[in-house]
């Protein structure tokens, strides 16, 4: 099987996406993040990867775990392809927190506040039950750990 190259062109959108690796344990999913919809976002992420990072799962959000990614924090970025509900392999970031939100079912971006508005930063490709069954299990396991990666030509 063939890598796939750190950036694609998404056809029907006509959109540069930026490829990412995820693993958990030893279960590695691969996504794209959405370049030309959110760039600072995309470009503040890129720019911290690869990043070992603690996997928890959401209290208030629903069907998904979330990650904090502390380079995040100081980029002051502001909400990008602004989204509230989040389906099954999204990515979402939540910029005033730092936080990625990954959605294994039915989610909404929320905090301590409230509904929040999320940047769709990107989304797990192909087939990703057993990548999902992971996320769902940090609900009654605890904290995971989670490495995010450039997918590289």
């Amino acid at each position: 099987m063939s890598t796939p190259s750190n950036t694609i062109r998404h056809e029907e959108d006509q959109l540069t996406m930026k490829r990412i690796s995820v693993a958990i344990g030893d279960e590695t999913v691969f996504g794209h993040l959405f370049e030309d919809k959110a760039p600072a976002a995309t470009e503040s992420l890129w720019d911290a990867l690869p990043i070992t990072v603690e996997l928890r799962h959401a209290r208030r959000s629903g069907n998904a775990a979330y990650s904090v990614v502390p380079p995040l924090r100081s980029a002051g970025l502001i909400v990008e392809n602004q989204v509230s509900f989040c389906y099954p392999g999204s990515i979402c970031l939540i910029p005033e927190s730092s936080t990625l939100l990954w959605s294994y079912g039915q989610t909404q971006a929320r905090t301590e506040r409230g509904n929040v508005w999320a940047t769709h930063l990107g989304e797990v490709d192909g087939e990703s039950s057993d990548f999902f069954a992971l996320l769902a299990q940090t609900q009654r396991r605890g904290v995971s750990s989670m490495t995010i990666a450039r997918m590289e030509d």
